[in-house]
């Protein structure tokens, strides 16, 4: 019987394996190095995502918290000194009171100074749902945490209707209470 001769497969398979890597490197050096629609050409680290465009709508709150439009009650001296209290706890070293700025930024930028008059001009197009919306969930690119479980759904509330009168006239008790040190 005469041997049959085989081939040393092995040779093939390296082969194989030697174009595979290139193939890869070569991908991974075009995508970048060169401008091929929908790659980026900076590092990693300083990719920002796109900005969406003005038309798309923005991402719904939370179910538990985009449920909570309108206030459970409304408005009142009593109220407007509950939020008081509440926001010189925990919203007044960054948003500031009537007549004193934030005194605390903790190395995020300055936030809205909401008692002076372009701060409450930023108010004036919002809901109290907005409100109780931007404060329960917070803002974390511009350096606002969340305060729900921090404050009760009531002081969120009561936060909520006293910056939606920021603009207008607020009882002396509750300036007071504001703007106590």
């Amino acid at each position: 019987m005469a041997k049959r001769k085989t081939s040393g497969g092995g040779g093939r398979f390296a082969g194989g394996l030697l174009v595979g890597a290139a193939l890869v490197a070569g991908g991974g050096y075009l995508y970048l190095h060169h401008d091929i629609p929908g790659t980026h050409k900076k590092s990693p680290t300083e990719w920002q995502p796109p900005l969406l465009p003005s038309t798309t709508a923005p991402a719904a709150p939370a179910p538990h918290i985009a449920a909570k439009r309108q206030p459970p009650f409304g408005p009142s001296e009593d109220v407007f000194e509950a939020g008081a209290k509440a926001y010189h706890a925990q919203c007044a070293q960054c948003h500031g009171t009537p007549g004193h700025p934030a005194t605390a930024h903790k190395g995020s930028p300055v936030a809205a100074q909401f008692w002076r008059d372009s701060g409450a001009s930023i108010l004036n197009g919002k809901q109290p749902g907005d409100l109780y919306t931007a404060i329960a969930i917070g803002s974390p690119k511009a350096g606002m945490p969340s305060y729900k479980g921090k404050l009760t759904e009531t002081q969120i509330w009561d936060i909520s209707l006293l910056l939606k009168s920021a603009g207008g006239d607020i009882p002396d008790p509750v300036k007071a209470i504001l703007t106590k040190h």
